[in-house]
């Protein structure tokens, strides 16, 4: 138990630190960062940890980011975006792990498609909407 939960430690820091990196990198007026590697870490990790431990680990992956809204009056727009990024992680770990061979995805072609569809296009298509919906019905477009 002491090293999961410092391994769950360990990604919780190392996500904080790259969430400082993204918040850093965003724009106005929308506060859009281009640069976000928490998903990226948050997405390598449930790929291949136990997913009994999945929740935690997205816990410690986005604490970080609700500190930083919670800081800032925690809008419905950072809730919504927050939800999105889970989403996609969630949509893109679940599938690499079930079509694409998990951590052995780039072994084989079919394994390399299935990684392209999945986390590629269909994860980030589904997290999308809930995405746009984080500027409010006269922004959704946006």
């Amino acid at each position: 138990p002491f090293g999961q939960a410092r391994r769950v430690l360990l990604v919780g820091f190392i996500c904080y630190l790259s969430t400082e990196v993204g918040f850093a990198h965003k724009t106005q007026p929308h506060n859009i960062s281009a640069l976000w590697p928490t998903s990226a870490i948050l997405f390598s990790v449930l790929v291949v940890v136990p997913v009994r431990h999945s929740w935690a680990y997205i816990l410690a992956a986005y604490f970080g980011s609700v500190i930083n809204d919670a800081r800032g009056g925690f809008p419905i727009a950072a809730l919504l975006f927050l939800v999105a990024g889970i989403v996609e992680i969630l949509v893109a770990a679940v599938g690499v792990r079930r079509f694409a061979g998990g951590a052995r995805a780039f072994e084989s072609l079919r394994g390399v498609v299935a990684y392209i569809i999945v986390a590629v296009l269909l994860a980030p298509f589904v997290s999308a909407f809930v995405g746009a919906f984080a500027g409010g019905m006269e922004n959704y477009w946006f």
